[in-house]
């Protein structure tokens, strides 16, 4: 019968948990006292230690998921973390070459250019496929730091 309140009260905190498993072990240990002096029976103490063990268990037990959900928490957390960072990244390090590289074309197509002109713009052109290149090997090489502290980190947990 005590046991009910303390699977309710998975939501509160560790402590507020133990003071609950203790009050109910105070409870069925009262009414153990309150059958000891009407009859004493040896399935009346089974069953009352039964229901403190029952008790305790059930504590330990949701002690330990909320750990449990803590943990996973923590991880999901964590992943968001740096999926953000990574699409910051992306978003900044991957437009500023491209928006570079269709202002060049751009201004290519828009009129009639020179010789040294289109020498100039085709090394700046280089240089922002350049930077794009080393970001997509960077990102490549963080993705795949990702993956395996990811997959360290599952075989850890089990």
């Amino acid at each position: 019968m005590y046991i009910i309140p303390l699977v309710i009260s998975y939501t509160l905190d560790k402590d507020k948990i133990i003071r609950l498993a203790i009050i109910c072990t105070i409870l069925t240990l009262i009414d153990t006292i309150d059958y000891y002096h009407i009859e004493m029976y040896y399935s009346v103490f089974t069953n009352k230690f039964l229901s403190i063990l029952s008790i305790w268990i059930s504590c330990f037990i949701i002690l330990r998921y909320k750990e449990i959900l803590l943990q996973k928490d923590t991880e999901k957390q964590k992943y968001l973390k740096s999926i953000t960072e990574m699409l910051f990244q992306v978003s900044h390090q991957v437009r500023s070459p491209i928006s570079r590289m269709q202002g060049l074309t751009n201004h290519i197509d828009s009129k009639a250019i020179s010789k040294e002109e289109l020498e100039s713009l085709s090394i700046y052109l280089k240089d922002s496929v350049t930077e794009l290149d080393i970001f997509t090997r960077t990102l490549t090489a963080s993705l795949e730091k990702i993956r395996i502290q990811n997959t360290t980190d599952q075989t850890n947990s089990n």
